[in-house]
């Protein structure tokens, strides 16, 4: 579950991140120009995906350890995206991997 948050976390920052006018902007994908083109979706998508995790974090961890974890993975998503990506330091391919085995641990862990 955590994972999920994070990824909705990340998602939405990303999205985000696409909408500013002063970020370098160096696409490597279609869905990228779409959301860059496109502020208004990507706003409200990125507002979205940023509730729902949040949601989802209350739901899982309650409410006061729940604002805590959320605020914590707030600020590491921003700092990952805002930081690294102008730097193409993780290519998709890599993310999308380690958030695999982030989730078969995650997975294999909740089934012990």
């Amino acid at each position: 579950m955590l994972t999920l948050i994070v990824a909705l976390v990340l998602s939405g920052f990303y999205c985000a991140y696409l909408t500013s006018k002063r970020a370098a902007f160096s696409p490597q994908y279609r869905w990228e120009f779409w959301l860059k083109e496109h502020h208004p979706v990507s706003n409200t998508l990125a507002i979205g995906l940023l509730l729902l995790g949040g949601f989802g974090c209350l739901t899982y961890l309650g409410v006061a350890s729940g604002i805590f974890s959320y605020l914590v993975i707030m600020m590491t998503a921003a700092s990952l995206v805002f930081l690294l990506r102008p730097l193409a330091f993780f290519p998709l391919r890599s993310l999308l991997g380690i958030g695999m085995v982030s989730l078969g641990v995650e997975l294999s862990l909740i089934l012990l």
